[in-house]
């Protein structure tokens, strides 16, 4: 079980929680810029702001995808199976490319990462069941609300339709009571308003007004991408964070679109926001949108709408925020990704050499056994003055030596003929890594092989000269 969800985060690092860091980071440092300058108009923000939810759940979808944009750099090869089981890895210059296997157990590391991701999996289901929930909720709705039919509230949608360039048809609703004005619906939007609001000629005309703007915009889209992103990645903070700005920034901009269009005049919009924002026995679900925010006071709209009342965006400004957005959104989502692939990159060079440190091992354990004579290469031989006992000893390690020299040799020659068999599983660089290698175990052969015998030799050599028979 352990080393299950160990493979979880070893799985889940690069193209999930390395993604997530990046935007972190990316989103934390550009969320505060909206934050900190007060004149930013409403609509801004919220259009900034989802940019930056938004471009967290396309890091990590496109994360595994980038490889396939272009082509990586080359990267050293990984581990290939030998006959045996034992990894055949590359090895940086100057290690003795020898592969052996001391075991592992269960990284304590991976294993709580692999638990993290797991928790993060379970929690964005239960909360895209809550999601669910609400969607559900919503059609009930739908079903069960009366369409209006009286003449004057169809004739104030219709105009209001026209004068805000609302072009999709939209049904009017007659809500549940204690309802609050709504409106939802991706692709058939409806607009959903209680009693109190059909019946009130003032106030009818500026409600209208808020949830066709709504609709003109297609914030029921936005809502849903919002509450997926945020079902999914609930654990984070900064998510949460983004989410009610964006909640705010919604209604807010949709109030000062409201009055700078002059529908209503300041005193009697302010009068229905004041008698929306009472508590409601139907509370609004996340995925709609309506005019009233559960996040947002009536004191920080008031303020907005002084503010902003008289400001409306030319097309200039319009067509910055959406360059200014798009790029933002670009940015974000690409650099997440491709630090995700980066990393995976990375994680491939660490699996690489993950043998490597293995072979280092090996490498030591070898010499423990292998540890030659006092033999100067250059010079006349010299021997180290020791017992029998020790002299047999050092030949001994030797002979193992020379074994294992000659078994991984055997090893790598059978790995270079599976390539006549494999239908071309194996690349050009991998079938060059395995000559090389087989070349160069043997050129160690021949010299464990030239030691040895010099060893051999010389041991015979100084029983000789020491008289012994």
């Amino acid at each position: 079980m352990l080393e299950f969800i160990e493979g979880i985060g070893r799985a889940s690092v690069w193209p999930f929680w390395v993604p997530i860091a990046v935007w972190t980071g990316l989103a934390g440092a550009a969320a505060l810029v909206p934050g900190l300058k007060r004149g930013l108009h409403p609509i801004s923000g919220y259009r900034l702001h989802q940019a930056l939810l938004l471009a967290l759940p396309t890091s990590v979808v496109a994360a595994p995808w980038v490889p396939e944009l272009w082509p990586p750099a080359a990267a050293p090869i990984g581990p290939l199976p030998s006959a045996s089981g034992i990894e055949i890895g590359p090895a940086p210059p100057g290690a003795v490319p020898l592969a052996l296997d001391p075991g592992r157990g269960v990284d304590i590391a991976w294993a709580l990462l692999g638990a993290a991701t797991v928790a993060v999996l379970l929690l964005a289901a239960a909360r895209l069941a809550v999601l669910m929930g609400d969607l559900r909720q919503l059609r009930r709705l739908r079903l069960a609300a009366a369409r209006v039919d009286e003449a004057a509230p169809r004739r104030t949608l219709r105009e209001l339709a026209e004068h805000l360039g609302v072009r999709r048809p939209v049904v009017l609703l007659e809500g549940p009571p204690g309802s609050t004005p709504m409106t939802f619906g991706v692709w058939r939007p409806v607009v959903v308003l209680p009693r109190a609001q059909l019946d009130a000629p003032d106030s009818l005309g500026t409600a209208l007004a808020h949830e066709l703007i709504h609709v003109r915009r297609a914030d029921s889209l936005s809502a849903l991408l919002d509450c997926l992103t945020s079902a999914a990645f609930g654990f984070h903070p900064l998510v949460r964070l983004l989410r009610r700005r964006i909640e705010r920034c919604r209604e807010m901009s949709c109030d000062a679109e409201v009055l700078a269009r002059g529908v209503v005049r300041p005193a009697a919009y302010a009068e229905l926001l004041a008698h929306t924002h009472t508590p409601t026995q139907f509370p609004l679900p996340a995925i709609a949108a309506g005019l009233s925010a559960p996040s947002l006071t009536l004191k920080e709209r008031l303020e907005t709408m002084k503010r902003f009342a008289d400001t409306r965006l030319t097309f200039r400004r319009r067509m910055g925020l959406v360059v200014g957005t798009g790029l933002l959104f670009l940015v974000t989502a690409t650099l997440g990704a491709c630090a995700g692939d980066t990393a995976g990159d990375a994680s491939v060079r660490d699996d690489a050499l993950a043998p490597v440190a293995e072979l280092e091992f090996g490498e030591a354990a070898l010499q423990r056994y292998a540890i030659p004579l006092a033999i100067d290469p250059e010079g006349p031989v010299q021997y180290t003055h020791m017992s029998e006992e020790r002299a047999q000893e050092e030949l001994a390690r030797f002979e193992i030596q020379v074994q294992y020299l000659r078994e991984q040799i055997e090893e790598t020659g059978e790995a270079m003929g599976q390539f006549d068999t494999t239908d071309g599983r194996f690349d050009r660089r991998e079938e060059m890594y395995l000559a090389e290698r087989f070349g160069l175990l043997r050129s160690m052969h021949a010299q464990a092989v030239k030691r040895s015998e010099t060893a051999k030799l010389a041991y015979e050599t100084q029983k000789r000269m020491q008289g012994r028979p």
